[in-house]
């Protein structure tokens, strides 16, 4: 953990950052990182641009407003599209050729640019493939995807870290504590780490009322608009779980807790031994952390400012772990590094796609991946985590529990 940078790195605080390569440009994060540079055009330049998921036609009309060098599209079966085909017939136009990438080179396309920070909006852990080849082409990363990190985290920060580039947290809570623990240095003088949670649309619900929910209604988070992978994981809490992991690797500590704050105003908190804490507040936007990621400075990104007058106070709920344990369960499995933690990733992952396809109920979604960690894959899950192993056991546990 380090006082002077975001997060630690070989590279320190991100810098004139104006070349930029977005990852998952397509989804929530992408979108709203777009709008941010949009509004700041003098200061950044799109060179790359790739999407994983169905988006094309959005990514397409992304390209022609940016005119990026690059462009990334996972799906091969696009290439013949009339989107596409018109992508190339404006960059002609343009006299700007535009290079276009499918399958796994989409996921590595962001090495053969001269992008200096690459930023990784999309969630899952085929992120991984970018996240590792912008690391080895020494381009700084900035990390909206908690999937790399919660599977590896050890083995990424030490690659960032050889190659002297620094990676920096987009999500609004690790946003949030970096900025909290640039207070105080001495890392012997923290407490605690707090991570604040919505607790999602259901964390007052029995469990007779979340036998009951529909994937219409886990997909309406009450204060955030974002994916729908993350919206069910914010409904189970799973998404908590992976930022205590992800918390860990990013700041060097296990001393970890969380609290639920429904209104999602404090982003997240840190207490020192004499009982302080420091906070981070806003209304919800997630344009503040991408601005501080991409150019670490506090520029206007459109936020609204807090009005405490018509606030009236902020709200907290007690924790509910007999229903929601998954946070539980992550603050064991942080107690040593090893494959568990990507374990608990994947099944999770695999677990959410069966409620979204209608497969599995939603209380059913933790209890499968509680299940998944009990599991034998045949490797062993006991070691700790390299880049290679990772996505290896990714692979493994996948293939047994998509069956």
């Amino acid at each position: 953990m380090c006082g002077e940078c975001f997060v630690c790195g070989g590279g320190g605080w991100l810098t004139n950052m104006k070349k930029i390569f977005v990852v998952g440009s397509t989804g929530s994060i992408g979108c709203q990182t777009l709008d941010v540079i949009r509004a700041y055009r003098e200061q950044f330049e799109v060179v790359g641009l790739c999407a994983f998921g169905n988006q094309t036609e959005r990514l397409c009309e992304q390209a022609k407003e940016f005119a990026p060098q690059t462009v990334g599209i996972y799906d091969e079966s696009k290439r013949d599209s009339d989107c596409v085909k018109t992508l190339v017939q404006t960059g002609v136009q343009r006299d700007k050729k535009v290079r276009l990438c499918f399958g796994q080179e989409a996921l590595t396309c962001v090495a053969d640019t001269d992008a200096e920070l690459v930023v990784v909006a999309c969630s899952g852990m085929i992120a991984l493939h970018a996240v590792v080849a912008a690391l080895r082409a020494k381009k700084n990363v900035a990390l909206a995807n908690k999937e790399c990190i919660v599977a590896c985290g050890t083995a990424v920060l030490s690659l960032a870290k050889r190659q002297g580039v620094t990676i920096v947290p987009i999500d609004s809570e690790h946003s949030a504590i970096a900025q909290c623990l640039r207070v105080e240095k001495d890392k012997a003088r923290l407490s605690r780490i707090l991570l604040t949670a919505s607790g999602g649309a259901y964390y007052e619900c029995t469990r007779e009322q979340l036998e009951k929910v529909t994937v219409q209604d886990a997909l309406k988070h009450p204060t955030w608009q974002m994916g729908n992978k993350i919206t069910v994981d914010s409904a189970t809490m799973v998404n908590k779980a992976l930022e205590i992991i992800e918390a860990k690797h990013f700041f060097e500590t296990d001393k970890i807790d969380y609290c639920i704050h429904p209104q999602s105003i404090i982003h997240s908190m840190v207490e020192y031994n004499d009982g302080s804490i420091i906070a981070n507040l806003s209304n919800p936007s997630m344009k503040i952390p991408i601005m501080l990621a991409i150019a670490d400075a506090r520029q206007p990104v459109g936020a609204r400012r807090l009005d405490f007058d018509a606030l009236g106070g902020l709200r907290f709920l007690p924790k509910n772990e007999s229903v929601f344990v998954a946070p539980l369960l992550a603050k064991q499995l942080i107690q040593k590094d090893n494959l568990y933690p990507c374990v608990f990733n994947t099944a999770n992952e695999v677990a959410v796609q069966k409620f979204l396809s209608g497969q599995i109920a939603f209380v059913d979604i933790v209890p499968f991946v509680q299940n998944a960690l009990q599991m034998d894959f045949g490797m062993n899950l006991a070691s700790t985590p390299t880049i290679e192993t990772a996505f290896a056991c990714d692979q493994g546990v996948r293939e047994r529990l998509v069956r």
